[in-house]
């Protein structure tokens, strides 16, 4: 399973690099500072 996703991610990457998307900055970095937030916490 955990190889699917791999090639899946990388199949994905690459098709991107053709046709490059654009990214909201907003919700990505939110996301990042939850997950450095659980991090921290559970550390």
């Amino acid at each position: 399973m955990l190889l699917a996703l791999t090639g899946w991610v990388v199949v994905e990457a690459v098709g991107r690099f053709g046709d490059p998307r654009e990214i909201a900055a907003g919700p990505v970095a939110a996301i990042g500072v939850v997950g450095l937030l659980v991090n921290g916490v559970s550390a």
